[in-house]
Formats: structure tokens, sequence, C-alpha cells
């Protein structure tokens, strides 16, 4: 896969984002000043599905799914170095 450039990571974020956004999903992007990312976090009852958002399948992204609270999960994807 092509090597991605820091605008082509925060034009993904940005689409990432309005995916999720526009089917009614509570979702975030966070720029992460430590290791300059930018993470995208979905937040969802454990009672919907959330679909798969094809961008974001890159060999340099990393998910994980977190349960928060009694009936809420969080999805969290880091895209590194998105500010160079």
């Amino acid at each position: 896969m092509k090597r991605l450039l820091p605008a082509d990571k925060k034009a993904i974020a940005m689409a990432a984002w309005l995916f999720y956004s526009e089917r009614g999903f509570d979702a975030q992007l966070i720029h992460r000043n430590d290791d300059e990312a930018i993470e995208l976090r979905v937040t969802y009852e454990d009672s919907q599905s959330l679909p798969e958002c094809p961008m974001l399948h890159h060999t340099s992204f990393s998910a994980t799914y977190t349960r928060v609270g009694y009936s809420d999960m969080v999805y969290s994807c880091i895209i590194p170095s998105a500010f160079l």
C-alpha cells in the first residue's frame, strides 16, 4: 500500500468522521498532541451494529473497541503522524 502523506491522513479522518456522523453515531475527532496523531472516537450503544468504514482499512491505523459503562461501546481508531 502506498505511503500516505499527512494531508491524506487528515482527509481520511474527516471522511471517516462524516461516515459515522451522517449515520447518527456520536463521532469525535481528537488531535493527540503527544504523538501527533488524530483519534476518531465513535460512541454507540452495544445494541447497535457499528458499520465498518472502508477508509480506515490501512496497515498504519490501529483500532480498538472498549465497553464504557453498562451499555455503551467506544470504537477508537488512531491515525498516526497526521501532523508532520
